[in-house]
C-alpha cells in the first residue's frame, strides 16, 4: 500500500487554511452595528481616518507600477 507523510508545516498550513475558510469575510455584527448608526442618524464618519487610508491605498497602488 502507499502511504504519505506530511511535514509539521503542511500540518500547520493546512489547519491555517481551514481556520481561514471558517472565518467569515464580512463582519456581520459590525454591519449591524453601522446599519443601526445610519438609520439612527448616529453615524459619524471620521474624515481624517478616511484620509488617510485613502492615502495608504493609493501608496500601495503606485508602488506596484
Amino acid at each position: 500500500t502507499d502511504t504519505i507523510s506530511l511535514s509539521q508545516n503542511a500540518v500547520s498550513l493546512g489547519k491555517l487554511n481551514n481556520n481561514i475558510d471558517s472565518t467569515p469575510v464580512v463582519d456581520t455584527q459590525r454591519v449591524e452595528q453601522v446599519k443601526q448608526a445610519i438609520a439612527n442618524g448616529t453615524f459619524e464618519v471620521d474624515a481624517a481616518k478616511v484620509a488617510d487610508k485613502m492615502m495608504q491605498f493609493e501608496s500601495i497602488l503606485t508602488s506596484k507600477e
